[in-house]
């Protein structure tokens, strides 16, 4: 039995590899039959009769053919000049029904203009299409001008085709890459829509709406919350949690306790101390006095639920202007790619207004100011298809583009509508000729229907049996007159363009009557015209036309996209990142704009709230501090919503700005010498559009980093100035010391004592006979701690006497070259003039300076800032690339066992990354002190500290190792070893206090002369 086993088993095999051999055999034979049976049996079938005489395909054939033997040269008895065919060959909308495919097995021509490349196509110059005198139809060009526009889609990239076996991998690619960007994009007004309403909900005044309702009544609640009333929870029963509930609760109970203590106690005593100082002091301030009883009252009787009204009305109105949206996203890719299918079925490549398509029959290419405008031109298509309205969508390239953010028309199907034509253009789907057949069939209805074989029956057979029919009464062939798609020809062998009569029906989807008599459309272009149109594809000198019923399959033609991408070769790349970039560009200003709005205004919202129990008990700075955190809350708002529409703005208009300067070279006509060849080359090679695009694109990308700074430099010269001017009227310090440089315009009090210094200075100075100034005898030159101390006290308070007392009772300055200044009588009476001036000045203006000053100045500090910010950050990037460089050295070194060089350049290389790093580190210090206000932290955050200090610790030690290993490679070289430097004596006037003290007692010792 053990023995019959393998026997068994290699028989089972051996049959089993005879069945695989048989199958391979029997698949391999019934490929190429399966193939052979495909292209013998093809759609249409002589057997197929009542399929034939109303078939679009039968149809197409015999007015090809009858097109064709017009043609032939001598044949010009054979004229269909006279029959009603002059109407379909003038315009180009009803003689694209001329022009497909003739089919030999229903039409036998003798192939004048139509030359076979294939079984399945043949191949027609343009220049044929128009009929030479001795043809059956001379001068008539609608046919050439068909080709035409089909020419000019295909060079602009509004349609394009591509067989059955593209794998559309880069089309999956780019196209989900800009589909994950206008999703992006487009939830970011879902975000603002989120941040406005969680703004709404935590709106301070509405956590005291019970207290304020209970103390002045439900009006003045209603108006401090802009009728929002009191805080809900989420849901339908509108309860909050437990903890927000307590929080709420407390918030109310503090706020009604300390309202009734200041009007029954605060508000008596401030008037009783006000009267009795009004009897008692003879100097009182009475302004000022008065000014402050008066913030007092008004702030604890209407402040809080003014405030609230103002902040709270604000909130609502930024609400609706964010729920809708905006449109840039969805223009950004609407004018990127062309819904080519819904344009072809629905409107049957109906010319939209705002589009320019243009032929140069010089070039065989679109025209340059087709290519430079075709962004505008697909969306002005798209617009069409999608059924949105002029306003909703501005121009991304003209001056309309101001209009983007409107929002009228554009609806959330629309967005739908972009987001699956993207899916289309990854999925690379396409429009074929026989779904439209399809479409267009059941357009018909009643007694259409029963008309409809007279449109075939009459028209389908031979040339000569065909030739006296009324075609302009067919519906299939002819659009009425007057209507459908015109060509233009700009002089004798200029430039055609092409645009849509007036009058035209834009949404046709296919429709071949209108009425039961059976008249012709108002269309674009004809039934038939639109069946040949998407069979045929188009080049610059000729198309191609297929048939649909020899191909086999769709991998052996080619077939027309559903979706394009704008422009041709390189251009439609460079259209394609331009558009990614200014996506990007939304979804960083967007999201940015709306995170670093809501993080600051939840910060100014706890501020306020910590401020309002001292301004309710009448604490003049805390009623400052409220009424300042409260604007700087709503203006944030105000300036962050009006600043991201007026940036999106902007960005859709940059390639106009771009596009201006070059209008002129652009539009010119071509072929007439208007133009430089220089100019020539750069617009027909497409150098020149692709440049301005490039340039449009950097500009795109510089704008976005300014306008993440711009709302940051706004919002804080806004407060700053709000912090100004309420500082003015209360008299009262807010800013807590930082955000502004005393320095600076708009600095404030410390602005003014800077000034007070100054004014010491600049008069002791005056008193010595080389003025040298608050620095007299070189303290400050040397630097380091001596010059800090010596700057310090010049500016200080107090009175110092430096220098020497001699015999001669003259008080001498440091420096030992005159009187000094410390107890001139004329100095100390300038200094007591000075600042008896600057004390009326700040009595007369107060300790803040002008808003509109601090304004001014708060911009130019953020300006100065940045500028220093980045020239940090290049440094940092210089840094980093020596370290890159000297490490790659050092790795070369290594490999070629020079360990000491290595040594000395990884040396070099952490050198130079501690300088990046360092400068790094003061880049964010200075980006920081640009967006802080001066109700913010004056201090900058200590990680920037520790990363200067680390790289000035990792640059100190490569710079030793880098010595060290030098000095090493040089001795082991076999050199000499370079000796250490003596450290020179310093001179006795090196500078620093202790040599302005030698060189004061040499000038003594001169005078007095040599010891005796």
């Amino acid at each position: 039995m053990r023995s019959r086993r393998p026997q068994s088993r290699l028989s089972s095999g051996f049959r089993s590899g005879r069945w695989v051999r048989l199958s391979v055999w029997a698949l391999l034979l019934a490929f190429p039959l399966a193939l052979l049976l495909g292209g013998m049996n093809p759609a249409h079938s002589e057997d197929d009769d009542d399929l034939d005489s109303l078939s679009f395909y039968r149809l197409s054939s015999s007015m090809t053919a009858l097109f064709s033997t017009a043609q032939e040269p001598g044949n010009d008895e054979f004229n269909i000049a006279e029959n009603h065919w002059p109407s379909v060959l003038h315009q180009p909308g009803s003689a694209g029904s001329m022009l497909g495919y003739p089919d030999e097995q229903y039409n036998v021509i003798r192939g004048w203009i139509d030359s076979r490349n294939a079984q399945s196509s043949n191949e027609v110059g343009y220049d044929s299409l128009v009929g030479t005198k001795d043809s059956g139809f001379p001068d008539h060009t609608g046919a050439r001008d068909f080709a035409y526009f089909g020419a000019t889609l295909n060079g602009l990239g509004l349609d394009s085709t591509s067989t059955g076996l593209t794998l559309g991998f880069f089309s999956w690619l780019s196209g989900g890459f800009v589909l994950i960007l206008f999703v992006a994009a487009a939830g970011v007004d879902s975000l603002w829509s989120f941040i406005i309403d969680a703004l709404i909900w935590i709106n301070p005044f509405r956590m005291i709406y019970d207290a304020v309702s209970s103390l002045s009544g439900s009006t003045f609640a209603d108006g401090m919350t802009a009728g929002e009333g009191a805080t809900t929870g989420f849901g339908d029963s509108g309860e909050l949690p437990e903890p927000l509930a307590s929080i709420v609760e407390l918030g109310n109970f503090a706020f009604e306790k300390l309202a009734l203590l200041s009007w029954t106690v605060m508000l008596p005593l401030f008037l009783g101390v006000f009267v009795f100082s009004l009897l008692m002091f003879k100097n009182l301030d009475r302004g000022s006095a008065i000014k402050k009883i008066l913030v007092r009252f008004v702030f604890i009787v209407i402040g809080v639920p003014l405030l609230g009204s103002m902040y709270s009305q604000v909130l609502n109105t930024m609400k609706e202007a964010t729920e809708g949206g905006n449109s840039a996203a969805a223009q950004v890719v609407l004018s990127t790619y062309v819904d080519f299918e819904g344009w072809a079925t629905q409107n049957q490549l109906a010319v939209p207004d705002g589009a320019f398509i243009r032929w140069s029959q010089t070039h065989n290419a679109p025209t340059g100011k087709s290519q430079s405008e075709v962004r505008d031109t697909a969306l002005a298509i798209n617009r069409q298809v999608l059924g949105i309205s002029a306003g909703a969508l501005g121009s991304p390239t003209g001056n309309d583009a101001m209009a983007v953010g409107a929002n009228e028309g554009l609806t959330q199907s629309n967005y739908g509508d972009v987001a699956r034509m993207l899916d289309r253009y990854m999925s690379t789907q396409h429009v074929n000729a026989s779904s439209f057949e399809s479409d267009a069939k059941s357009t018909l209805e009643g007694e259409q229907i029963d008309k409809a074989p007279e449109w075939f029956d009459d028209f389908i057979g031979d040339p000569e049996d065909v030739k006296d029919e009324a075609a302009n009464e067919n519906p299939l062939l002819f659009v009425r007159s007057d209507t459908g798609l015109t060509a233009s020809e700009e002089g004798e062998g200029g430039p055609v363009r092409f645009t849509s009569a007036e009058g035209t029906k834009i949404n046709c989807r296919g429709t071949i009557t209108e009425d039961n008599e059976g008249s012709p459309s108002a269309c674009n272009l004809a039934p038939l015209a639109m069946y040949n149109y998407l069979n045929a594809d188009f080049g610059s000198t000729s198309y191609k036309a297929y048939s649909s019923g020899k191909s086999s399959s769709e991998a052996t033609r080619s077939i027309h996209n559903s979706v394009n991408l704008v422009g041709t070769g390189m251009m439609s790349s460079v259209y394609w990142f331009n558009a990614v970039v200014l996506l990007g560009a939304f979804v960083v200003i967007g999201i940015g704009y709306a995170i670093g709005m809501v993080v600051n205004n939840i910060r100014r919202t706890f501020q306020m709230i910590m401020a309002i129990p001292f301004a309710m008990l009448g604490v003049v700075q805390g009623i400052a501090k409220v009424i300042v955190y409260t604007v700087a809350m709503l203006m944030e708002i105000l300036v962050t919503i009006f600043l991201y529409k007026m940036v999106l703005a902007f960005l859709l208009a940059v390639p106009d700005f771009i596009n201006a300067p070059f209008n002129a070279a652009i539009a010119g006509d071509e072929g007439t010498g208007d133009r430089s060849a220089v100019v020539e080359f750069l617009v027909r090679s497409g150098l020149l559009h692709m440049l301005v695009t490039l340039v449009s694109i950097i500009v795109v990308i510089v704008f976005t980093v300014m306008a993440m700074r711009l709302r940051k430099t706004l919002v804080k010269a806004v407060e700053d100035s709000v912090t100004k001017m309420i500082e003015k009227f209360t008299d009262a310090k807010v800013q807590s010391g930082g955000g502004l440089k005393s320095g600076l315009p708009g600095g404030g009090g410390s602005s003014l004592m800077s000034g007070a210094a100054g004014s010491k200075a600049m008069s002791a100075a005056k008193g010595g006979k080389s003025p040298r100034g608050a620095n007299a005898g070189g303290t400050n030159s040397g630097g380091g701690p001596a010059g800090a101390a010596a700057a310090t006290s010049a500016s200080s308070n107090e009175t110092k006497v430096s220098g020497d007392v001699d015999t001669d009772g003259q008080l001498e300055g440091p420096g030992g070259g005159g009187a000094g200044a410390g107890l001139d009588p004329s100095a100390q009476e300038r200094d007591a003039a000075g600042e008896a001036d600057l004390g009326k000045r700040v009595e007369r203006e107060g300790l803040s300076d002008d808003p509109g000053e601090a304004f001014v100045g708060s911009v130019q500090q953020s300006a100065s800032d940045y500028a220093e910010s980045d020239k940090e950050r290049l440094k940092a990037a210089t840094g980093t690339a020596g370290a890159v460089g000297h490490a790659g050295v050092a790795v070369g070194r290594a490999a070629a066992q020079d360990y000491t060089g290595a040594a000395e350049s990884a040396g070099k290389a952490v050198e130079k990354g501690g300088q990046a790093q360092a400068s790094a580190g003061r880049a964010g210090q200075a980006s920081e002190r640009a967006r802080k206000s001066s109700l913010d932290n004056p201090q900058t955050s200590a990680r920037h500290d520790r990363r200067i200090q680390q790289g000035q610790q990792a640059e100190q030690a490569g710079r030793t190792v880098s010595n060290v290993a030098g000095m090493a490679g040089s001795t082991g070289g076999g050199g000499k070893a370079p000796q250490p430097q003596k450290t020179p004596k310093k001179p006795p006037n090196s500078g620093g206090a202790n040599s302005a003290d030698q060189a004061a007692k040499q000038a003594r010792n001169q005078r007095r002369g040599p010891k005796r």
